[in-house]
């Protein structure tokens, strides 16, 4: 066996394994995004969303000073929609 056919071979097995996962993937996102639509919003502060996030606070101020994470401000506190860290 050639290596080209060695790689066209692992080419194949790795497209039967991701190709499964990706559509589980954006079953489980569409699951994820009915039950954040369905749920009333609570919007989170800076330290809830870090939490969810698994980062620290200040990288959640980085993100939104950034515009990579969209917020509102009330008064001088940042408040995040849950369905934004998505």
């Amino acid at each position: 066996m050639g290596r080209e056919s060695k790689m066209n071979a692992l080419q194949k097995e790795l497209k039967e394994v991701i190709e499964p996962l990706i559509s589980e993937l954006a079953a489980l996102k569409t699951a994820f995004q009915q039950h954040i639509d369905a749920t009333p919003t609570k919007m989170l502060n800076v330290h809830e969303a870090a939490e969810l996030l698994g980062c620290a606070e200040e990288t959640v101020r980085r993100k939104v000073k950034s515009g990579k994470l969209k917020c509102k401000r009330v008064g001088n506190q940042i408040r995040i929609d849950p369905a934004d860290l998505v």
